[in-house]
């Protein structure tokens, strides 16, 4: 038979060409005279009907007409779809079934960017929590950010302090008005520690004392919510506060005395109205008038025991 690759002749029944050494495949279609056919002397043989009978103990059936028609592997693998595989994409788990959308949509945890965090939050307070939100889950976030704002009203307040002993004001005997005077010997005396501490410490405990009520509260009416994450809300809350309070105020006291007063009203709402609004969000209570009650009861609770502190323990 002729080899389908070089075209010369071999021995019936030979696995390979003894010339090129091509093998012959077992199966492969053979023409009238014996020989293999190759794939592209096979495309050229046109699809035939074989009719041929079938001996079966002696009796001869007729065998049903087939049309058989051959592919070559050329052919097959042209016709095969082609498919573009990216190597370089992220393999991405599928969700869980029983996941809730809160967990879907939930976005990894990142580094929180404090000092754009406290200037956002004194105009936007609101659009700054949300879209940090997820950030200030984390407990790292939400215990800096506390510590940061209580560190920066610690500072505040002793740097205020010690400017009040710089300028004092003395009465002038010759006019009986008050004159304001510079004198560095009071602030050699100011006990920087204890002021540094003292005020440390009560700035972060009234900050963790306010989420410690709601939290409780939030335990009692069978609505938990993250301690931490009021820990943050709390901080957030007291930002406009703290800025306003020390530069606002006395800015507009110096103008104006009743002014400044005003102006510390204002601060003080403001402040409340921020904390209420995110500890609804936080704590999502779905009728009204039952936020209304808890809301009610949570600050009576904090202004009640936050007097009795100021007054019974610190001072």
């Amino acid at each position: 038979m002729n080899c389908p690759n070089c075209g010369n002749i071999n021995n019936p029944g030979s696995q390979n060409c003894m010339y090129c050494g091509a093998s012959f495949i077992n199966n492969a279609p053979v023409n009238n005279q014996g020989n293999v056919m190759s794939a592209d002397s096979f495309n050229s043989v046109p699809v035939q009907n074989f009719d041929q009978n079938v001996v079966n103990n002696g009796v001869m059936y007729q065998a049903p007409v087939e049309q058989v028609q051959y592919q070559t592997v050329e052919q097959n693998l042209s016709a095969a779809p082609v498919q573009n595989v990216n190597y370089n994409a992220q393999v991405v788990n599928a969700p869980v079934a029983n996941a809730s959308a809160e967990q879907l949509n939930k976005q990894p945890v990142q580094n929180l960017n404090f000092i754009n965090y406290i200037i956002n939050a004194i105009i936007k307070p609101a659009d700054t929590f949300e879209k940090d939100e997820n950030n200030l889950s984390d407990p790292k976030n939400s215990l800096l950010l506390a510590l940061i704002v209580t560190g920066a009203m610690t500072i505040i307040n002793l740097v205020v302090k010690m400017f009040s002993s710089i300028f004092v004001k003395r009465i002038d005997y010759a006019t009986y008005e008050y004159k304001t005077a510079i004198d560095f010997s009071e602030i050699l005396d100011l006990n920087y520690l204890e002021l540094i501490f003292r005020d440390f410490f009560i700035y972060a405990g009234f900050v963790a004392f306010i989420a410690l009520i709601f939290y409780i509260g939030s335990l009692i009416i069978k609505k938990p919510s993250n301690y931490l994450k009021m820990v943050s809300i709390a901080a957030t809350a007291i930002i406009p506060y703290a800025i306003g309070s020390t530069f606002v105020v006395p800015l507009l006291t110096a103008i104006w005395a009743s002014l400044g007063s005003i102006a510390s009203i204002l601060i003080t709402v403001y402040t409340v109205t921020i904390f209420i609004a995110l500890i609804n969000k936080e704590i999502k209570i779905e009728k009204l008038d039952n936020r209304i009650y808890f809301n009610l009861v949570s600050i009576s609770v904090l202004f009640y025991l936050g007097y009795f502190v100021l007054l019974k323990i610190i001072f």
